[in-house]
Formats: structure tokens, sequence, C-alpha cells
């Protein structure tokens, strides 16, 4: 009789997150610039979920930055405290008079982070101006995150969305953001969409991918690690640059 009790409570719980699916709409017409996301349950019904009541954060960072802002011709545009919005891809940033304004239309096509560096001492940039990458979007702008410098280079473009989960006994609903990340690899102005961070890939896009192979052995990466794809790739960009 406890087990059957017990079995109950587990299917109530798995039947609660199952039947809690609902569709999130976000992009231009599934997001509100005051804020929130319009979200549409099953019955088509729909309603304002504000951020505040999402867990987690819509951006990519949550602190105001300075960024240095270059438009679709890399004209610069000046200098701006910046949030950038993973949700809908937009640039939240602060005018002279400290009024909060969101741009996604090539207004900042290029955004530099003035204080903040990867791991491999590149600057930190996000660009929208890559066309091959908007066009996996239906032609919606994402800003990809320029993950090193140099001909060959890694681009990579975070997409976050909101969760819709019930608690036990669907007593009350809880929302909160989810990443999902997706690989491009810059070679020059050819920008390719990578099915996965994994060797097999990868190689194929590379010139002298046999010996590039037996590199990325003898120095034991992983390419299914973000930093170990920048390691192989900056390795390619010293070979590019080293005198023939």
């Amino acid at each position: 009789m406890k087990n059957s009790f017990i079995l109950h409570i587990l299917f109530a719980f798995i039947f609660s997150q199952v039947s809690a699916q609902v569709f999130i709409e976000q992009g231009a017409g599934g997001t509100t610039r005051d804020g929130a996301l319009i979200v549409y349950g099953m019955n088509g019904a729909s309603s304002k979920i504000p951020y505040e009541k999402i867990k987690g954060s819509p951006f990519f960072n949550s602190q105001w930055r300075k960024a240095s802002l270059f438009d679709l011709n890399g004209k610069s545009v000046g200098k701006y405290d910046v949030k950038l919005n993973l949700v809908t891809h937009e640039l939240h940033f602060l005018d002279k008079n400290g009024v909060e304004l969101a741009a996604n239309d090539g207004i900042a096509s290029k955004v530099l982070f003035e204080d903040s560096v990867h791991e491999n001492r590149s600057p930190v940039v996000f660009n929208n101006s890559y066309e091959p990458i908007s066009k996996q979007y239906n032609n919606n702008r994402k800003y990809a995150e320029e993950m090193n410098t140099g001909e060959y280079s890694l681009l990579k473009v975070q997409i976050r969305t909101a969760i819709e989960a019930d608690s036990l006994f669907a007593t009350r609903k809880k929302y909160y953001f989810t990443d999902r990340y997706d690989y491009f690899l810059r070679i020059n102005k050819k920008v390719e969409k990578l099915k996965k961070l994994q060797k097999q890939f990868i190689l194929p896009f590379l010139p002298n991918s046999d010996k590039l192979e037996k590199w990325v052995k003898d120095n034991k990466l992983q390419l299914n690690r973000e930093e170990d794809v920048i390691r192989l790739l900056d390795h390619c960009n010293q070979l590019s640059s080293s005198p023939r």
C-alpha cells in the first residue's frame, strides 16, 4: 500500500511536468520592450510574463557595461552603457539622458566590451552583421560572440529561451531561462554552420586536415570543448601568418 502511494505521487509529478508544456513565443512578435515575454498556453490564451518572474536573467550581463558600438559599415557610433538581451537579441543602452533604449536594426551591429577579454586574451565582441548566420534564423539578426580573432575564428550564438514548469501537483507555475548554443566557423568572410563541436564536423573545413588531426591528437585536444576548438583555430592562425 505504501509503495502504491509513492508510485501515485511519482506519476502525479511526472504528469504535472508533461502537462505544463506551453508555447512561449520569443522574437519580434513574442516579446515586449518593457521587459516581458508573451506566453501562449494550450487553450490559445496569451499573457505577459514579466522578466522578474522568470528565474535567471535575459541579459548576457545583468549589469550595465561600457562598450564601443559600431554600425553595419563598421563606423563607430560611440561608447555607451549597454546590456545585451539574449532573449530578443536586442541591445539595450542608455542614451545621454540616461533613458534606456533598445535596438536590433543595425544601429549597433558590433558591440566591443571595453573591459572584457576571453581566456585567450581576445576582446569580448558580439556582431550581428553575419548574413549566413541571419539566414539560419529566418533572417532575424542574432548577435554572434567572436570567440577569437584572426583568419580562422569560432562564432557562438547564444539563444536564451524561457520554459514553464508546474510545481508538484501543479499548485504554482514556475518560469526559468535556459540556453542553447549554436556554433559557426568563420574563415575570412565565409561562415559555415557547425553541426556540433566535434572533430568530424570541424576539421573538414580547415586546410591540411590530416596534419591538424595529428596535431590535435599530439596536444590531447577534445574538439567538443570550446577552449580546445579555439586553441586549434589559433594554431591555424599562427600557421597562416608564418612565412612560407
